[in-house]
This record gives structure tokens, sequence and C-alpha cells, in this order.
């Protein structure tokens, strides 16, 4: 016969009332009715994908956050809609209110505004934006997932990251980037190629987020893509199947990877299909975070395992699970892709120093990582200034 050694031990186990509130705080269980915060709600996407997130059958509570601009007239039209959702609104001086016991948290908007615009110009525009709710949130919610969906997502997913670790409330698995819109595009573009309905058609996408990090595998779309029954007989007879086929994959890679840009050439802003994309990722994360064991998709995370060796944070596929990130994969590449991806290395590697550095200019990579683009001035400047502060001498 087993006894229980500790009166406490046993008056637990013996009653069902104080063993379900121990098993609660020790494993927590999903939250049957989420709290979403969109900040910068305001902003061409933010505003596009508050009226997706109302329609979402999962939030409980929409809390809008804008630090330029008054949330209560869009959440008073918002409101209207006849959904189960409710819209708070909170104004400038509110973020700690805004982001306190909810589950997720999105930073949108700060697109791309004009043709050319390189990726430090996006990420001096939303630095600040994004490192004050990093700040507060690491002090007063760390339990949220934390989605950036702001450019550059590779520069300032590290820096989030770094924010977090100096509070020491840091958990890989709540920080975020958002590159959904990369795969929605790909998905786009190749079924317009292969004549199949779009929404059949499924492309991982790696690297990062930007034009020169974006790498479509489209060697792993599903269904499995063939190239040769879209081609015609002049095409295939006029170039050497292998040639055509690496020509059809630069097409197609170079075509997601500058979709924002061609959008802006045209006239067009990068706003709707963005906020469709970022409504999407978050219903996945709902859905995990409620117990959903298939919420899969492509993210910018942090990296564990063989693929940080090679990449601290990139984009690989995700799945999700009821803490954030639950497991990270690589999908197979072939060689076309491979030579893609180590052309984006220093520059997914670049952009990350920029994110780490920016806080304490500390790089924090493995030494066996090597830029091959040295830093520019204004790096130089930020990390001078933080040796300044520590008292270190500066080195010419």
């Amino acid at each position: 016969m087993f006894f229980f050694k500790s009166k406490i031990t046993r008056r637990i186990l013996t009653n069902p009332i104080l063993y379900r509130r121990l098993t609660s705080l020790i494993c927590p269980p999903p939250p049957s009715e989420p709290i979403v915060t969109v900040l910068d709600a305001t902003s061409s996407v933010g505003v596009n994908l508050a009226l997706l997130l109302k329609q979402n059958s999962h939030i409980k509570e929409l809390r809008l956050y804008d630090e330029d601009s008054d949330t209560h007239p869009l959440a008073e039209d918002l409101n209207d809609i006849d959904t189960r959702t409710k819209v708070v609104p909170f104004t400038c001086r509110c973020l700690r209110e805004a982001i306190k016991g909810v589950h997720l948290v999105i930073s949108t908007g700060g697109c791309q505004n004009k043709i050319g615009q390189t990726q430090r110009e996006l990420f001096d525009k939303n630095l600040d934006n994004v490192r004050n709710a990093a700040i507060f949130l690491a002090e007063f919610n760390p339990a949220a997932v934390y989605c950036i969906a702001k450019p550059p997502v590779e520069a300032l997913v590290p820096m989030v990251s770094e924010e977090y670790k100096k509070a020491e409330t840091y958990d890989p698995r709540k920080i975020i980037g958002v590159t959904t819109v990369a795969s929605m595009v790909a998905n786009t573009l190749i079924a317009y190629h292969l004549r199949r309905d779009p929404a059949d058609v499924h492309c991982p996408v790696i690297g990062g987020l930007s034009p020169k990090t974006t790498i479509p595998v489209i060697s792993q779309t599903k269904p499995t893509v063939e190239y040769n029954s879209v081609l015609t007989k002049q095409e295939s007879v006029s170039v050497a199947g292998v040639v055509l086929l690496q020509k059809i994959y630069s097409k197609l890679q170079d075509a997601v990877a500058n979709a924002e840009e061609t959008l802006l050439s045209k006239g067009a802003m990068f706003c709707f299909s963005k906020a469709v994309a970022i409504s999407r990722f978050v219903n996945l994360v709902l859905k995990a975070l409620k117990g959903d064991k298939k919420a899969v998709e492509c993210a910018f995370v942090a990296q564990t395992g063989h693929i940080g060796d090679f990449l601290p944070y990139m984009t690989s596929i995700v799945k999700l699970g009821s803490h954030g990130v639950a497991s990270t994969h690589m999908p197979k590449i072939n060689e076309f892709e491979i030579a893609r991806l180590r052309a984006a290395m220093p520059h997914i590697l670049e952009y990350v120093l920029l994110g780490q550095t920016f806080l304490h200019g500390d790089f924090s990579l493995p030494s066996k990582f090597k830029i091959k683009k040295s830093c520019d001035a204004l790096l130089k400047e930020k990390v001078q200034e933080c040796n300044l502060r520590a008292g270190i001498p500066c080195s010419n």
C-alpha cells in the first residue's frame, strides 16, 4: 500500500479543487477566448487588419492602439459590425492598458511608401515604435505572443529579442516576424504559371522578407510544380531544359521578392494584401493558442539546432503551439534555392547585427559568421556611442 509522506501533498492530491488549481498554475490551459491588440491601428494596414479581425470568431476582444492618432472613431465604426468581437480603443498614453492581459499583440504599419526605400531607412522609421511596445511587453506582459509585421523583420525581431533579454523575460517562442505575405504572393504567381487555383497552391518561403533575402522554395510547392507542362513548344525546343528551368525559377523568385516594389511602381499600395496575410497568420496563432496541433506557417523567428548554426534568425517553416513557436523546420531545397540562400545570408546577418547592436553594440554572433559587406557609417556610429557610454576607447 502506498502512503503519502507529506500531509500537504496528500491533501492536494485527494482534494479535486486544490488539484485543479495547482495544475492550472503549473500548466495553464489555453485561452478559450483570446484578446488581441493591434498597434498602429490607424495605419493603412492597421485599419484593414482591424476590419478583418473584427470578423474573426476566435477573438473575444480586439484592442486598438495608436500613439499618433485617436482610435475611437475607428472602434465606433467597427463595433457597428454584427460580430461577437468587441472592439476597444485606447489613447496614445495607454499602451500599458492596451497590452496588459492580452494573448497576442501585433505591430503593423510602417510599410514602404516609395520606390527604392532601403531596409535601413525602414528600420530607422519603425524602430522606436516597435521598441516601445517591446519595452512595455517585456515589463507588463511577457507571456503575450508579439507578432512583428513591420519592415524590416530581419532587424526588428533581433532588436526586440535583445530588449526582452535585457528585461530578463526573453522567450524566443513569443517573438515572431510575420512573413505570410511572401508565401501568399508566391502562391498567386505560381498558380498563374500553372493555371491552377491559388487556393490549391502552397509554396514555403525561407530567408527573410526583404527583396534581397526572400527565397520562395518553389521545389517544395504543393502540388508538385511541373514547369514543362506550362511551356510552349517553341520555348521547350529553343532552350535546354536545365537552363529554361533556372530561368523560370529566377523569374518567379524575383517576382515574389520584389512584389512590393512592383506594386509601388504601378501606383498601388501594399496594404490590402499585407492585411489579409497578417490576418491569416493571426488566425493560425489563435488556433494554436486554443490547442490546434496543425497550425503551420512560414515566419521569421530565432533558430535552434543545426539551422541556428548557419543563421541565428531566419524565415523557416514554423509549427505553432499553445505558447507561440513550438518548433522550426527547414524544407528541402534544390541547387537554385541553395545558391539564392547563400547570396542572402550576408544580408540577413547584416540586418540581424543592425538589430542586435542598436541597443548595446554587442556583436553576439558566433565568430565563424563572416560578413561579406562591412557595416556602414550609421552602424559604426551607433557602436561607437555604445562603447563611449561603456568607457571603451574607440578603435580606428
